[in-house]
């Protein structure tokens, strides 16, 4: 991602290592897109599977989209999401029920994942 085209925002997020998520719910149909912004590594991807165990109590089979197009990621957080979305199961440590998730990997920027 180039860094030029990032908001204040974005960048503060970035520099701080804090992630910016926004939770979009489609009410028609049970699908929900988290929109990540900062940067993703394995010291934080857990908000994002908490975020997505949450929604998973509150909308039961809900599609869950993450969008990673504000975002960077690192190669081992992005193989965890990955493990994820591919098992579609959350790690255990976020969700010891192992309630299945039907999680997605998306990049808007590019093309999903």
């Amino acid at each position: 991602m180039d860094p030029r085209a990032l908001s204040a925002d974005e960048k503060d997020a970035t520099i701080s290592g804090k992630l910016q998520l926004v939770v979009k719910v489609e009410p028609d149909y049970p699908a929900v897109c988290i929109i990540v912004g900062g940067r993703v590594s394995t010291r934080n991807i857990l908000v994002i599977f908490a975020v997505a165990r949450r929604i998973n109590a509150a909308v039961a089979g809900a599609a869950i989209s993450v969008d990673l197009g504000h975002a960077s990621i690192t190669d081992d957080a992005l193989e965890q999401l990955r493990d994820v979305a591919k098992n579609g199961l959350l790690p255990l440590s976020v969700d010891p029920a192992r309630i299945p998730c039907r999680l997605r990997i998306e990049d808007s920027s590019h093309h999903p994942t």
